[in-house]
């Protein structure tokens, strides 16, 4: 296999859930999964020497979990908006944590930790998915996560 080979599969993938997305949701993916997962894991089946139908099949699985991860991020990508505060403006970036906007919708995230750790365990059962980018955003969404968590309770003690 050969870049132009791997190019052949993924494109139609990538089109068919770009589709399946919608455009607001895959202008905020796409960077992603285009920029970053897409080619770790072409560099992978050129290392690995794996066959056409093992790269098209974790494509699948990638890409299926980095949009199941991007909706646990923003369970607020759905439906209808109090705000256009609330609406997600990124797939992820590094949150600075801030103890008084714990549970803010208005950060343009809206975390789902169940489905957030489903993902995770999902990804980590399929290590020839594995890519540092999509471990550094779960390992950076994750610690936030309980951060913010655990701030809000500490709030919800004292009376916040």
């Amino acid at each position: 296999m050969d870049y132009g080979q791997l190019d052949e599969i993924a494109e139609p993938l990538s089109e068919h859930w770009a589709r399946r997305m919608g455009e607001n949701v895959h202008e905020l993916v796409a960077p992603i999964w285009e920029g970053s997962i897409l080619p770790s894991l072409k560099a992978n089946a050129l290392a690995g020497n794996w066959t056409g139908e093992e790269f098209r099949g974790r494509c699948v699985r990638a890409i299926g979990l980095t949009i199941d991860l991007f909706d646990a991020l923003h369970n607020n990508a759905r439906g209808d908006f109090t705000s256009n505060d609330e609406k997600p403006r990124y797939y992820w970036i590094h949150q600075r944590f801030d103890m008084l906007r714990t549970n803010d919708a208005k950060r343009g995230i809206s975390i789902d930790k169940d489905e957030m750790l489903r993902v995770a365990a999902d990804y980590l059962s399929h290590p020839e998915i594995r890519t540092n980018a999509f471990d550094w955003l779960l390992l950076d969404a994750i610690v936030f996560a309980e951060l913010d968590a655990f701030a809000h309770f500490v709030l919800l003690i004292a009376g916040f």
